[in-house]
């Protein structure tokens, strides 16, 4: 017969064959005294997960079964811990895993030996781990002398199935910070479980990455974890460099492996940083085979706000310094936050350089500041250190350096993921003071003051006091201002 033993995947020599420390010399199938080897279950097989093999073996008379071995396309090691049941002619069952080198061994040890001359084989081989394709599985069997025959082959055709995925959550229209949720299952039959899930958008693998993600296991267990990065609470969550959450099945600190059959899985993103438009959210599921499905695409349409700004107390036309108010907020649906805002005066670039500005924060802090020469903050706001949400602006316009005229202001604000909202424009009328040179503008008499008594009698001083105008903006009544006149009585 030809050779079809391969130890560890390794031809045997053709002069001998060496089992379990047995050397005996080559058979030739179907010699006289041989062993009657029979299948009881098809030759051939389209199996998934698990794969029964059946068979009948019948040694010369007061021989005995010691040894039974099987090889997978001449691999000694390809159904090595393969479940396997012995039925002797009495009835007595042996149940057992076959060792490293796919054999069930000392099949005639002890009590046994007796009964070990007719047997039923039954062996389950775990074809999960085994890629998709067509197996030769072979037969040898041993004699207590140490004479080997090989037995019939048997086909076994795999169809292995990956593991499913399926979104949980409908597709729609977010803003913000949204959830999604999928549930995926391993293949069945098989030992196979869910190890690895990736998410892919518009074809970028990381466009997820910092994500959260809460993994439920079928015993209601479940582990929040940051993906990328630090081990979450979960010690074997480890994840790789894309957007996925790794080693789901792992066995630290529990045994999770009988638990990730089925998982389901909620997803938690912050779209504030995404651009208006489509989305296709891509799963890829790995089990702990190796095999990978790429799921069905969700469709997710993101309508992301723009910061808004309007007006509060402002008048239309001033003649001082005045106070203009703003309100300003980035979108509430998202993470964003203010920061840049400006004031536009079309036509008159530079107006409000230099203007007083406060910036309002919602915590109830207040920040001074002076507008750039384009209107603008001096920096942006999420620049200044520990800075909550903006909540507003107080802008004190100094016209002080204006001509007369009317004016226009509109303002602009930024968030922090460069979307921007245009304000209304309000008009501002002001009328410059005509230029005076300084005059008299009311004159009064002061009261007497005796300055000499002589035996002549007595004079008295009396003063014209002059109040001037010292500027277009204030009128000085102040004593320190006054300017004495002619000297002459009232």
């Amino acid at each position: 017969m030809a050779k079809w033993w391969r130890t560890l995947g390794s031809a045997v020599g053709v002069g001998v064959l060496s089992i379990a420390g047995l050397v005996v010399g080559p058979l030739t199938a179907g010699a006289s005294g041989s062993f009657a080897i029979a299948l009881t279950t098809p030759a051939s097989q389209t199996v998934q997960g698990l794969a029964t093999i059946d068979f009948t073996v019948s040694v010369p008379s007061a021989d005995t079964v010691h040894q039974v071995c099987f090889a997978v396309n001449g691999n000694s090691s390809l159904m090595s811990n393969a479940g396997a049941t012995i039925i002797f002619s009495n009835n007595l069952q042996n149940q057992a895993a076959l060792n490293s080198q796919s054999c069930y061994t000392n099949i005639d040890a002890g009590g046994t030996k007796a009964v070990a001359q007719n047997i039923t084989f039954d062996v389950q081989a775990d074809t999960t781990p085994w890629p998709n394709g067509t197996y030769a599985v072979s037969i040898a069997v041993t004699d207590a002398s140490g004479r080997t025959e090989s037995g019939p082959v048997t086909t076994l055709v795999t169809k292995n199935p990956a593991p499913t995925v399926r979104w949980t959550s409908p597709p729609g229209t977010v803003a913000g910070k949204t959830t999604i949720s999928f549930a995926t299952d391993a293949a069945r039959p098989g030992t196979s479980h869910i190890a690895e899930v990736c998410f892919v958008v518009n074809n970028n693998p990381k466009k997820l990455r910092g994500s959260y993600i809460k993994v439920t296991y079928s015993n209601g267990g479940y582990w929040t974890q940051l993906i990328p990065g630090a081990i979450g609470d979960h010690p074997g969550l480890q994840t790789p460099t894309n957007a996925c959450i790794a080693n789901i099945d792992s066995t630290s600190p529990q045994n999770f492996i009988g638990e990730s059959n089925s998982i389901t899985g909620l997803v938690t993103l912050d779209t504030t940083s995404w651009g208006n438009g489509s989305y296709q959210i891509v799963p890829i599921v790995t089990d702990s085979i190796g095999r990978s499905v790429t799921g069905p695409a969700l469709r997710l349409t993101v309508r992301n706000l723009g910061p808004s700004v309007s007006w509060g107390v402002h008048p239309s036309s001033i003649s001082t310094k005045t106070v203009f108010h703003l309100n300003a907020a980035a979108s509430s649906t998202g993470t964003s936050n203010l920061n840049m805002i400006c004031l536009d005066t079309p036509g008159h670039p530079g107006l409000l350089s230099q203007d007083l500005a406060y910036v309002d924060f919602i915590n109830g802090g207040r920040r001074q500041v002076f507008l750039t020469s384009t209107g603008c903050l001096p920096q942006t706001v999420s620049a200044v250190p520990n800075s909550p949400f903006v909540s507003g602006l107080d802008v004190t316009v100094n016209p002080e350096n204006w001509k007369s005229g009317r004016f226009t202001i509109q303002p602009t604000v930024w968030d922090t993921n460069n979307r921007h909202s245009v304000g209304a424009t309000i008009g501002v009328t002001y009328q410059a003071p005509k230029a005076l040179a300084p005059h008299v503008i009311r004159t009064f008499c002061n009261t007497s003051e005796k300055i000499i008594t002589t035996t002549q009698g007595t004079q008295y001083r009396w003063t014209y006091v002059y109040v001037y105008v010292w500027s277009n903006y204030n009128v000085t009544q102040s004593p320190a201002n006054f300017s004495l006149g002619q000297t002459r009585p009232c």
